[in-house]
């Protein structure tokens, strides 16, 4: 019977390997583009974004009434300072020509794929903490995103519910979404479509 001897050697008796099994995502998912659209310089120190107002409804003037004088101005701004990220990967000359598997060919892709992993993270991370008034997630307006106390011209009003989901929740929500109100108090309702965010 005849016999065929590779080598002794463990680490290259084999000329490949039968399957390599990924632990992870391989699918490349871009919510955050839906979240996050604008993607940021660093070239400047910081980014200032401000929240606009409109005037309000012309009242009559009566003879000899002056015409006042009105503002769009909020007040509310708000400064973005942009962080670095940065990941690497290294390995030695004889692993990148002796790459029989094909596996440090993967490198690449790879790293492409954990920076858009990072940003989807990123992404979730404004929706996951919504309710949070932490330095990193206030709106202009110095409240969280959900909160019952964003300010308007006549007062503060609520995008917050409690009520535990179901069809009756989403209806509200959706109630709630025509029912906005500009800065001013005027009707600014959002028709949609909506995207419905749950967290697992």
């Amino acid at each position: 019977m005849p016999v065929r001897v590779i080598t002794d050697n463990v680490a290259v008796a084999r000329v490949g390997l039968e399957d390599i099994f990924a632990q992870y995502n391989e699918g490349m998912t871009s919510i955050w583009k839906d979240i996050a659209p604008h993607s940021m310089s660093t070239m400047q120190a910081f980014i200032e974004m401000q929240q606009d107002g409109d005037f309000q409804m012309a009242p009559i003037v009566n003879e000899n009434n002056p015409i006042i004088d009105d503002d769009f101005f909020i007040g509310n701004d708000f400064k973005v300072t942009p962080v670095k990220r940065g990941l690497g990967f290294s390995m030695s000359s004889e692993t990148h020509e002796t790459d029989q598997y094909g596996q440090f060919s993967k490198v690449v892709p790879k790293l492409k794929l954990a920076f858009n992993k990072t940003r989807e993270a990123a992404g979730a991370a404004r929706i996951n903490n919504c309710t949070s008034t932490a330095a990193a997630y206030v709106n202009p307006d110095g409240v969280a995103l959900a909160s019952a106390s964003h300010t308007y011209d006549g007062g503060t009003t609520s995008n917050y519910m409690t009520s535990a989901f179901g069809p009756t929740a989403l209806e509200n929500m959706v109630q709630n979404q025509i029912r906005v109100i500009s800065h001013r108090g005027d009707p600014d309702p959002q028709m949609g479509p909506y995207d419905l965010l749950i967290a697992p």
